[in-house]
């Protein structure tokens, strides 16, 4: 589905080539899904779940070190869109969807999450003298959770030799 919504669109795309490309009848389909807005809605948590999960894993590891935890976030952003570029657009075009409510909702509860687990990092490490006391970490977690779409950018734009993590994370420090 995912490959399908990235290549036609959202409007373009139809259950009938979803259940195509997936090797089912569009009858299966709709067993397992009411519409094509659920569908594609189920397609975005899963893949936010998964960058999610992952997150929490580097949250754990690097409870005592926010500076390494939040070059680790970095990290793994930077290695989900390298080495899952279908989820990565998609999340992309997620964003361009925004105009339709049940899309801005789950794309705005999503993008809280994830900058709340940020501002908690940021918090501490502001209170810990780790980072100047100065920084908004409300402003900052928003930055820092939306850089995710400027590695999918880079990404999209520069050459496999130039999308290093390294230059990246240079530019953010």
């Amino acid at each position: 589905a995912i490959r399908i919504f990235n290549s036609r669109g959202y409007k373009a795309a139809t259950t009938a080539m979803i259940a195509r490309e997936s090797k089912i009848s569009e009858p299966t389909l709709y067993k397992h899904f009411k519409n094509k807005k659920e569908l594609f809605l189920v397609c975005f948590q899963s893949i936010m779940g998964q960058i999610a999960g992952k997150n929490k894993a580097i949250l754990k590891a690097y409870e005592d070190d926010e500076i390494l935890c939040l070059e680790a976030i970095c990290k793994a952003y930077f290695d989900f869109v390298d080495q899952n570029p279908d989820k990565s657009m998609f999340l992309v075009h997620m964003l361009s969807y925004k105009g339709d409510s049940d899309f801005k909702a789950a794309f705005e509860a999503a993008m809280a999450k994830q900058t709340a687990s940020i501002e908690k990092v940021l918090h501490s490490a502001i209170g810990k003298g780790k980072i100047d006391k100065n920084l908004n970490p409300e402003f900052f977690s928003s930055f820092f959770c939306y850089q995710y779409f400027c590695v999918v950018g880079m990404k999209e734009t520069l050459e496999d030799k130039k999308f290093k993590y390294e230059h990246y994370f240079d530019i953010v420090k």
